[in-house]
């Protein structure tokens, strides 16, 4: 009878513990729901809402939202697209990516001629010159980056982690790689941390 007892005590314990874990797991989540900013040091005016990016755009006095893909996750950010942020808000590329370039994939050479997209970006006394800030590709897609600048650089895509080297010394540098994931995959020059474009593949 004894054992009985000592037994049911310890699963009135156990479910109590485990109602102490499930709540707070809930009010975390509620937590961060409500916020729509996640709880790491990933950058500033970056939110898991809509909504909320939308509401910080009118504030700044930008129009619509754009989007990240980080690590996995969509983050959405104030402005129709990172070049319009940087603009009204003179800030410069900031977000945590947390990788290591050695490990980074370096993209191969390719002739623009078999190019199924050809991304042309030059970056002249720090200023970028491209057509357009974000390129819609399809899955299987072969992307040719058109690359030209005044000082050595790479061309970084984040999530996907390639880097694309590119010498002042060379006219234009082609290089790229084959569309396999969907996604949206912000491109920036490295070294500078200078925002090219973001590629939305499907």
């Amino acid at each position: 009878m004894r054992y009985k007892k000592k037994k049911f005590l310890t699963g009135v314990f156990v479910v109590f513990l485990l109602g102490i874990i499930s709540a707070c797991g809930d009010q975390n989540s509620d937590s961060l729901s409500a916020s729509g900013i996640k709880k790491i040091d990933i950058g500033e005016d970056m939110f898991l809402q809509a909504s909320d990016a939308e509401q910080r755009s009118v504030a700044i006095g930008c129009d619509g939202t754009h989007e990240h893909l980080i690590n996995g996750e969509l983050w959405h950010m104030p402005c129709g697209n990172h070049s319009d942020y940087i603009r009204q808000t003179g800030e410069t590329h900031d977000h945590d990516h947390d990788h290591d370039h050695g490990s980074s994939e370096i993209m191969l050479p390719f002739s623009p001629d078999i190019a199924d997209v050809l991304i042309s970006i030059e970056f002249i006394n720090g200023a970028v010159i491209t057509e357009e800030t974000r390129v819609s590709v399809s899955i299987g897609d072969l992307i040719v980056f058109a690359a030209k600048s005044d000082i050595d650089e790479y061309v970084h895509i984040h999530g996907i982690d390639l880097l694309g080297e590119v010498s002042s010394s060379i006219p234009v540098n082609y290089f790229g790689f084959k569309a396999e994931v969907s996604g949206i995959f912000e491109v920036e020059f490295e070294n500078s941390g200078t925002f090219i474009a973001e590629i939305m593949a499907s």
